[in-house]
């Protein structure tokens, strides 16, 4: 059994897991007997192969404006895409960018060097990485009016509470689920299956010792936590249900966890930018026994990063208590 963290129950699991199925590789996952998936919905557009020649590209990212290439199916874009429609940011010029096999060559050769989704590109300027993108739209877009508060506090308490907890997030609840779902060795499936359910425990109690009043971590107000681990646990969900047998969030106890993905599925900006489940079991299908070149790359930077990242938080914190001092 799973250990329970203090102020939780009990994992409720089946006693042996399910051996996960036969390993589809990626390109049969996109291109299945139901045909190609189409990775683009409904939002924005895709370059021309005219766009898209080198020095035509090269042009169009300097043009005056907001650039920004993104797709629905990866979760660190949709943090960008849903903060866009939280805000109401007008006039942004929404690049469609397929994921896996089908990335086109021209994103890494001149929009992003490292190859990774979402990336801004405004007035000739790059702006990379998803939760930079955030907090640069939040200053650009919110500070000035106000609104940015209700997104990242500005009482240095629960600015604090706000990037902790998106930094623990981010470094014990992500990683996690996409071992789980990698995972094609049967004789490993028990242990990546329980790293999983003790990371949304941790998640759920990182809520509970926060968000008493709910739904959101600062309450009844929509949180930049929401923004940056939501797109996740929508994603976790569906498909660990669907492709790993295990529906975590009705086995296990995380009334919170429940919760706060609820509140946001019925917000009009996240349905705006959301799809429906079987797109997602159908895309993250071929990342059992495959991983992303993304992953390869950058899983070992993922706990560096994160550390990186609370390094900054308390810095920042210390900086706006002396402030208001």
């Amino acid at each position: 059994r799973v250990p329970a963290p203090p102020g939780t129950s009990a994992v409720r699991r089946r006693t042996r897991p399910k051996a996960p199925a036969q390993t589809p590789t990626v390109e049969a996952a996109m291109s299945s007997s139901e045909g190609p998936l189409e990775q683009k919905g409904p939002e924005g557009r895709r370059l021309s192969d005219e766009e898209a020649a080198p020095e035509a590209l090269q042009a169009f990212l300097r043009t005056p404006g907001v650039k920004l290439f993104s797709s629905t199916a990866c979760p660190f874009a949709t943090r960008v895409n849903w903060l866009v429609e939280e805000l109401g940011v007008s006039g942004v010029d929404y690049i469609h960018v397929d994921l896996g096999p089908a990335k086109p060559a021209w994103f890494k050769e001149h929009v992003n060097p490292m190859g990774t989704l979402p990336a801004v590109w405004v007035d000739g300027q790059q702006v990379l990485e998803s939760m930079v993108i955030v907090e640069w739209l939040l200053h650009r877009y919110a500070v000035s009016t106000g609104s940015a508060s209700t997104i990242l506090p500005t009482d240095p308490a629960e600015y604090a509470a706000v990037r902790q907890a998106v930094a623990l997030l981010g470094d014990k609840c992500i990683a996690p689920g996409y071992a789980f779902l990698r995972n094609a060795e049967p004789e490993l499936e028990a242990a990546k299956r329980d790293k999983f359910a003790e990371a949304m425990l941790f998640a759920e109690k990182t809520y509970a010792d926060h968000a008493s009043d709910g739904p959101f971590f600062t309450g009844g107000t929509l949180s930049l936590v929401e923004i940056a681990y939501m797109p996740f646990l929508y994603r976790f969900a569906h498909v660990v249900k669907a492709n790993k047998g295990f529906d975590f969030m009705q086995e296990l106890n995380v009334p919170h966890l429940r919760n706060a993905l609820a509140a946001c599925m019925e917000r009009p900006a996240y349905q705006r930018i959301n799809r429906e489940p079987e797109f997602f079991v159908r895309f993250y299908a071929g990342l059992r026994g495959q991983p992303t070149p993304w992953y390869k790359k950058h899983s070992a930077a993922l706990t560096s990063a994160a550390t990186a990242v609370a390094a900054a938080t308390v810095t920042a914190t210390a900086i706006l208590l002396s402030q208001r001092r």
